[in-house]
């Protein structure tokens, strides 16, 4: 996909999200690469981090982008809530623009602070 000149941002996402959800960082990364203002292919990246375990990797990422889009919020609080970090998914909830923030931002804060009082669903 990164070699071809046919491939469109569409190709790349959906191959960056393949490599994401099997938690390949530099997979992830280096198909991603091709559209760096891709807010997708960013969100992505986030995923790809909290699939692997760097859960505070996702979260740095997805704060290092101008602006926060809520595709990579959302990407940044699904990794907080599979770990159950319901402090840390309501500090980052806090830190994130109003304009990063859709109805999907606050259902994963909740699933991360339901997981973190219950230890379950």
């Amino acid at each position: 996909v990164r070699n071809s000149p046919l491939a469109e941002e569409a190709d790349g996402v959906y191959v960056a999200r393949r490599c994401a959800s099997a938690g390949d960082v530099a997979r992830t990364d280096a198909v991603a690469s091709s559209w760096p203002s891709s807010q997708r292919c960013l969100a992505a990246r986030v995923e790809a981090r909290g699939n692997s375990g760097d859960v505070r990797g996702a979260v740095e990422l997805a704060e290092a982008g101008e602006p926060i889009y809520p595709v990579v919020a959302n990407a940044a609080m699904r990794a907080l809530s599979l770990i159950g970090d319901g402090a840390g998914s309501m500090a980052f909830l806090r830190r994130l623009p109003e304009t990063a923030i859709d109805r999907g931002t606050y259902l994963l804060a909740m699933r991360a602070h339901k997981c973190d009082a219950d230890g379950c669903l």
